[in-house]
């Protein structure tokens, strides 16, 4: 039971960190790609 409750207070804080973690990936390169086909 134990384990059960660990899994529940730390997935919202993996899936939280995992989703900033993919808007700071988005917005540090916000148009690489589009840039160098502008060029």
């Amino acid at each position: 039971m134990a384990a059960d409750l660990l899994l529940v207070r730390t997935i919202p804080k993996l899936a939280l960190w995992l989703s900033k973690s993919l808007y700071r990936i988005n917005h540090a390169f916000p148009g690489r790609e589009i840039n160098e086909s502008n060029t």
